[in-house]
Parts: structure tokens; sequence; C-alpha cells
């Protein structure tokens, strides 16, 4: 089983927190700044919304849902949320790309020829 949402909080979204537990927004609370709260709401909102049942922490930070065989993992960037569940486990990770992080990528990936033509190119999308 696997299921993953993602969810774009650009704009005016007023999220349902009454249905999060106590519990999870005390962890969601940590954040402090008013923009990292509402991406970290939203993302908990969502895996809430995948399988209601509240997670605990390990001592490293990995949510695990008690009493369940299931997996998770949250992430956020910029406005974009998303929330996995699965009997595996499972990764997920949310990046908004910006022209620094391809020229860094590009470095990174490719040989030395083509990152030359890559640096040369006018169009730097990959």
């Amino acid at each position: 089983m696997f299921r993953a949402c993602y969810f774009d909080i650009s704009g005016n979204v007023t999220l349902p927190e009454q249905m999060l537990p106590t519990s999870l927004l005390a962890h969601i609370a940590k954040y402090s700044s008013p923009l990292s709260l509402q991406r970290s709401r939203a993302a908990w909102t969502l895996l809430y919304w995948l399988k209601p049942v509240c997670p605990v922490f390990s001592a490293s930070g990995q949510p695990t849902l008690p009493g369940q065989e299931l997996f998770v993992s949250v992430s956020h960037s910029k406005n974009i949320v998303a929330a996995a569940v699965s009997d595996a486990p499972v990764g997920i990770d949310v990046e908004c790309i910006t022209n620094r992080n391809i020229i860094n990528l590009a470095e990174k990936c490719l040989s030395n020829d083509e990152y030359l033509r890559f640096c040369a190119a006018e169009d730097k999308r990959l």
C-alpha cells in the first residue's frame, strides 16, 4: 500500500487545524516563523487526512504511527507540501528548484564536457 498527496498552499488557504490532535499541534508549534508554521501544519494535515492516526516521534525525529505497520513521511518547501504513507519504508521530499539549484546540480551530475556545454547554453533547463 502506498498513498501520497501534495498541495499548493499559495494564496489564502484555511486549514482545518481543529482536526489535528493536540500533541501534533505541539510538535508543529516548534516553528517560529508564521510561514514555516503554515507549511508544517499543512503537511501534517495532509498526512492526517491520509491516515487519521496521530504520529509519535522517535529520538531522531522520525514520525511513526503507533499500532500501525506503516511508514510515513512529510515535506514542505516554499508553497508546496507533501505527505506519504506506505507499508514499506517511504520518504518524500519537496524542493522548489531555482536556477542556482540547477547549476549546482549540473556541476555535481554532469561530466566535465557536459557541464561546459551546459554552462555555454542559453537555456539552462535540464
